[in-house]
Order: C-alpha cells, then structure tokens, then sequence
C-alpha cells in the first residue's frame, strides 16, 4: 500500500535510510493502560475516572504533562508532581490488565526494515521504564539500534535535541532519516531537527492530521513500508 496524502517534499531514498519512531500511538495502542494509571491516580485524590477519549487527547509531552492536564480537567491542585507521577508509573506498570499491544503489522514490519538494514531509533517521551518494560514484553528490545526515552534527557520533544542526541546515536544525518510518529509534537520535534516526517493516522492526534503539516500521512504501517522500500 502506498502512502497517502504526500503533503510535501521528495520520496526519501530508501537506501538504508535511518529511521526514528515515536512509541505510544505510532507503534503500539497504549490508550487503555495509560487511561487506568491516571484514573487510579486521580481516584486516589479523591476525584472521579475520566473517560478514555478525554485521557487520550491528554497525551502528548510525557507523563507528567499528562498528569498536569488530568488534575486540571479534575480541578484538582497539583501540589507534589512529582510523587504523582511516581504513583502513575506504580500504577502503569503494575495494573492487573495490560492491554498495550503492537498496531497491526507492526511487528513484522520492524522485522523487515531491520533485515533490511535501517539503522532504527525510538523516540519517545514514554518515561524509560515503561518503554523498556514494553518493548521486552513484546519481543522487540533488539530491533532498534537506540531507544531513547523521556527521561534520558533533560528535554523532551517537541525540543529536537531529543531527535538530534538519536540521530548522532544511530550515526545519520537529518537528509538521511525520517521520522515517524502521530502527534504535532512529533512533527515539531522532528521539523526543528530537519527531518521528513512521516505521521500514522490511526495514532493520538489532537486534531486532524491534515493539519499537522507533516510530508507524509500514512493509514498504517503497511504503508511506511511501501514508503521506505523495503
């Protein structure tokens, strides 16, 4: 299947072209887990569940972004920050029910890019952790070449040292990358940084995808595929 809606600029050359993913809503649906934790957290200062729609369009900045916008809409104060967002990742981590899973073909095609040999990164503001805990639990650990998280640095998109520090990482150079994710803070990080990019519509977008201006739209990732070439 070929991409769709190829906004602007030229295909990218397919040879062994380094490629960057953001994680929650471009490569794994991680809406229900992320949902529970907050409400759990939430419930514990005494405020009612929101609904999962209303959590989703809370994600984008990290976890204590999240959190940030969750106590708001509760009208709730934030008084310690940080000891919310560390009762959020007991909850994340430990929830009975563990319903993060892979988008359809994901996992083969990160399989396939690999064999190919593109040089791969994640790129995400998913706190280490939990990024790391989801990627050994779905048998991907050793398919990227760098896996950078929120908390490895001390910014996270959209300031694009996060997609430079793992572009330098990976040995590419912006004209020879692309990055793929589903949010405008993926294609701010990813433009700041001279990078393509490239957003997956099924992901967590605030608003259309047809205005978050990136070069490409795709449906799914058998479409990446058809764009990468391999």
């Amino acid at each position: 299947m070929r991409a769709v809606s190829p906004n602007r600029g030229r295909r990218p050359s397919a040879r062994r072209l380094a490629i960057l993913f953001d994680l929650d809503g471009t490569l794994i649906d991680s809406a229900a887990d992320i949902a529970a934790a907050a409400n759990s957290v939430l419930g514990e200062a005494g405020a009612s569940p929101l609904p999962e729609h209303v959590v989703l369009r809370m994600v984008g900045g990290g976890a204590a972004k999240l959190l940030e916008r969750a106590f708001q809409r509760a009208d709730l104060p934030l008084e310690d920050p940080e000891a919310v967002l560390d009762r959020f990742l007991v909850h994340y981590h430990t929830g009975r029910k563990t319903r993060t899973q892979p988008y359809p073909g994901v996992t083969g095609l990160l399989r396939r890019l690999r064999r190919a040999g593109h040089p791969m990164a994640i790129c995400t503001n998913k706190p280490g952790g939990a990024t790391r805990k989801i990627l050994d639990k779905l048998g991907w650990t050793g398919l990227f070449d760098v896996v950078l998280a929120g908390d490895d640095l001390p910014v996270k998109k959209p300031d694009p040292a996060h997609v430079l520090v793992a572009l330098r990482l990976l040995g590419a150079k912006p004209g020879h990358a692309l990055f793929v994710g589903d949010t405008h803070v993926d294609v701010a990080a990813a433009k700041a940084a001279g990078l393509p990019v490239a957003i997956l519509t099924h992901g967590y977008a605030h608003g259309p995808v047809s205005c978050l201006r990136a070069d490409y739209l795709l449906r799914n990732v058998r479409a990446l595929h058809g764009l990468v070439g391999s």
